[in-house]
């Protein structure tokens, strides 16, 4: 187990472990946005099946959260971040404003704020006009 910290909404929370940390933030980001199962393009794993769903989907990786929603599991400290990213996303929530996760003595994937990337992109490379 990885004590992880995590910063939701200004406040710091300490976990004993990077799934509890997981599950408590995911389960914060949906309760932003509990519509999110009824996005068609809610956040899938690599194998293919949904990060989130409403029932248990045949695999013993997930955990009920307390909403009733289930999420996939057995994730890396990095699938982990990309995953949270991805849902805090959708819900309109920013790493490094909204949210931050630190697990001990873990490396934590560089964030990349898409929105800002196109808006700087747009602004360099601007059509000429003639």
């Amino acid at each position: 187990m990885t004590p992880t910290i995590v910063m939701f909404c200004a406040k710091r929370y300490r976990f004993s472990s990077e799934k509890a940390a997981y599950l408590w933030l995911m389960e914060n980001f949906l309760r932003v946005r509990p519509d999110l199962l009824s996005d068609p393009a809610i956040p899938k794993q690599r194998n293919g099946r949904p990060l989130l769903s409403l029932s248990p989907i045949d695999t013993p990786d997930q955990a009920k959260l307390p909403i009733g929603m289930y999420v996939q599991t057995n994730l890396s400290n990095q699938q982990k971040v990309r995953s949270l990213d991805s849902v805090a996303q959708r819900v309109g929530l920013k790493r490094g404003r909204d949210w931050e996760w630190h697990a001990h003595h873990q490396p934590t994937p560089r964030y990349i704020d898409g929105d800002a990337l196109l808006a700087q992109f747009e602004a360099d490379y601007r059509p000429i006009s003639n």
